[in-house]
């Protein structure tokens, strides 16, 4: 994170211009949603004072393609309505995760 003391524009580090931004701002807008990261976004208008809006991932238009049937029936086999969620890769948690043992911590973090 060396890039935060650069500067980033005509004598201003990135540092300062995100911090400037923050204070002068009315609201935060972030490209995110409420379930994902929700809480952090909570902690970070309470923190500022300042309202902030999750405006939602920008999703693709869906493929036209039919889907496999492998994967059609396993989807099949979720009552209609329900949430499938994958986190391949990232640090997503839950609040009911939030105490895990170190291995875990370790896992998720990869």
């Amino acid at each position: 994170m060396s890039y935060i003391a650069l500067e980033f524009g005509s004598g201003i580090s990135f540092y300062e211009r995100i911090t400037t931004s923050t204070k002068q701002c009315d609201v935060i807008a972030i490209r995110t949603c409420q379930e994902v990261e929700g809480p952090m976004f909570d902690y970070i208008g309470d923190q500022h004072g300042k309202k902030v809006l999750l405006t939602g991932p920008v999703l693709p238009e869906s493929p036209k393609v039919p889907l496999e049937d492998r994967w059609a029936k396993w989807l099949d086999g979720f009552a209609h309505g329900s949430i499938i969620f994958c986190a391949l890769g990232s640090q997503w948690y839950s609040r009911k995760s939030i105490r895990l043992d170190p291995v875990d911590w370790l896992i998720l973090s990869c």
